[in-house]
């Protein structure tokens, strides 16, 4: 198992970062490791609704399926996913509004399937260096482009982040 907990400031108000959370288009633009992200039709987006998230880490890519777990507008979202015999997650995002913007919070527990203690304890460690990477660099992203979004058209918005990538 492993669990990190990273944040950022961010210089624009909750209600701008929320569409980058939830958004599957925008939440794609900032977490670089997220190929696709599935909600079924029809469904809305609340406590219990299921999705799958395609990732992709070095080489392998995987499908999670996913549960919302909690749900608060502008505020906090948070699921859980499997990628059966793989892998299990809970992720939370959490906005807290401050002066001047928010700070934002990302909380990972990633848990390997089907490994002895031993290897799960190191592997463990292993993945919470890479995952604590991660975390900065999708922190970063998600920085950068909401900040930049800010003030901007949203035409103009989507060509500038095609030619910045």
């Amino acid at each position: 198992m492993a669990r990190i907990r990273e944040g950022t400031h961010l210089k624009v108000t909750p209600d701008r970062v929320w569409p980058f959370i939830i958004d599957p288009e925008k939440s794609i633009l900032w977490r670089k490791d997220t190929r696709t992200l599935t909600m079924p039709r029809g469904e809305d987006l609340q406590v219990g609704a299921h999705y799958s998230i395609e990732k992709e880490i070095g080489t392998r890519s995987y499908t999670l399926e996913c549960t919302v777990t909690e749900l608060e507008e502008n505020r906090k979202f948070a699921f859980t996913g499997e990628a059966p015999g793989f892998v299990r997650v809970h992720v939370s995002y959490e906005v807290i509004p401050r002066e001047k913007g928010c700070l934002f919070i990302i909380a990972e527990r990633i848990d390997l399937l089907k490994m002895n203690f031993l290897k799960s304890f190191f592997s463990g460690l292993f993945i919470k260096k890479i995952l604590a990477n991660l975390v900065k660099c999708f922190l970063d992203n998600l920085k950068s482009t909401v900040e930049f979004q800010e003030g901007k058209p949203t035409a103009t918005w989507h060509n500038a982040l095609n030619h910045m990538w």
